[in-house]
């Protein structure tokens, strides 16, 4: 961490629960000092971090981490900062053996291990058997923190170069060639409509372009399916929620182009630092449903869901557990490294512990 008195303070309150705690080593280091945060890569196995915005923040140490062979997990949920990481440093990671995992917590585990569940299942169900397509409908509830607010407005208003290559990187395989394995990305922009496979209305949700690119990237290193059709909405009880749901985007989108809008939105919106109380995060919840289809013509429905306030409460847990996974004996003898996503790093485990160590965690599949 960067500041010493607010380390002492988690480790005093770790030590009250647990007094092994008083053990624990404290290490500062500034995220933007490439030399601290080599030192903070050298001396570890593991780095978790929660920096951010990461593509302001978070280089320096996720570089050190893929130079000294050191595992890495983060929460970010920008998507143009990861395939900046992936262009960079996919090789240098797979070369020194370094684990480097981006979108380890609500961006995007649930969804990425929903089409991983699929997958999994389909595959098994006749010779040749794959998945031909992912249909996932959300329902969340959930407060947007000030340091979310404050990373989604810079990445719209200063967004990183476009790479210049043959190639999307979010679209490399194993060997950072280019993956035969692709998948076509459907969702509605700013309109809502009546879904009749799930019954209720739908709109966009706004983190379906985040997480259809961590699905998009596990298919090309796992090989789900070489024609991988992925779709996501945000399914509401009613057409007035599905309506105010596209309205609640459109008004973020115009304070992202229209200054003038965003001082005066930000006059009663959380500051970075800030965030939902603790009975916000109990009342939120989130609930995947994804109804799977092989090339086979099998149909299965997954369902994932979290009973907690999926962006921070459980967020947290899924770091923690991305992390330990990364230190898991089955894990390392996947041999998985470079920069890959959650579902090509962990596979199956690390639902296995989200399930096992959290609470309120469910899990299910079925057949149509």
């Amino acid at each position: 961490g960067r500041s010493i008195s607010k380390l002492e303070a988690v480790k005093k309150a770790l030590v009250a629960i647990n007094e092994e705690m008083k053990s624990l080593e404290l290490v500062v280091g500034n995220s933007l000092d490439h030399k601290e945060m080599c030192a903070i890569a050298a001396q570890s196995r593991l780095v978790m971090s929660t920096v951010g915005p990461f593509a302001r923040y978070g280089t320096p140490l996720v570089s050190a981490c893929a130079r000294y062979g050191t595992h890495y997990c983060d929460i970010t949920g920008e998507v143009d900062w990861v395939r900046h990481v992936v262009h960079k440093l996919d090789k240098c990671a797979r070369s020194t053996g370094a684990r480097i995992v981006s979108l380890c917590g609500q961006d995007s585990v649930p969804w990425d291990l929903a089409a991983y569940i699929a997958h999994d299942i389909l595959s098994k169900r006749g010779e040749g058997a794959k998945l031909e397509s992912i249909k996932i409908f959300d329902e969340f509830k959930g407060s947007a923190s000030g340091g979310t607010i404050s990373t989604l407005f810079t990445s719209f208003q200063h967004p990183l170069k476009k790479i210049k290559g043959r190639f999307d990187p979010m679209a490399t395989d194993a060997k950072g060639g280019k993956s035969v394995y692709k998948t076509k990305m459907n969702f509605p922009k700013w309109c809502c409509s009546f879904n009749s496979e799930y019954g209720e209305f739908v709109a966009p949700f706004v983190m379906a372009p985040v997480n259809s690119n961590v699905v998009r990237r596990s298919n090309s290193l796992l090989g789900y399916s070489p024609g991988l059709e992925y779709y996501e909405v945000e399914a509401h009880a009613g057409c007035m929620s599905a309506w105010l749901s596209v309205l609640q985007t459109f008004w973020f989108a115009t304070a992202i182009y229209f200054p003038p809008w965003k001082a005066a939105m930000m006059t009663f919106l959380p500051s970075p630092g800030e965030g939902p109380s603790r009975t916000q995060m109990k009342e939120g919840y989130l609930k995947l449903t994804a109804l799977a289809t092989s090339t086979r013509k099998d149909q299965i429905i997954v369902r994932l869901g979290f009973t907690t306030d999926p962006a921070y409460e459980d967020t947290a847990r899924m770091l923690v557990e991305s992390g330990l996974c990364s230190l898991d004996e089955t894990v390392q003898k996947r041999g998985e490294s470079g920069v890959v996503s959650p579902a090509c790093a962990f596979g199956g485990k690390l639902l296995e512990r989200l399930q096992h160590q959290g609470r309120g965690i469910f899990y299910s599949v079925s057949s149509l």
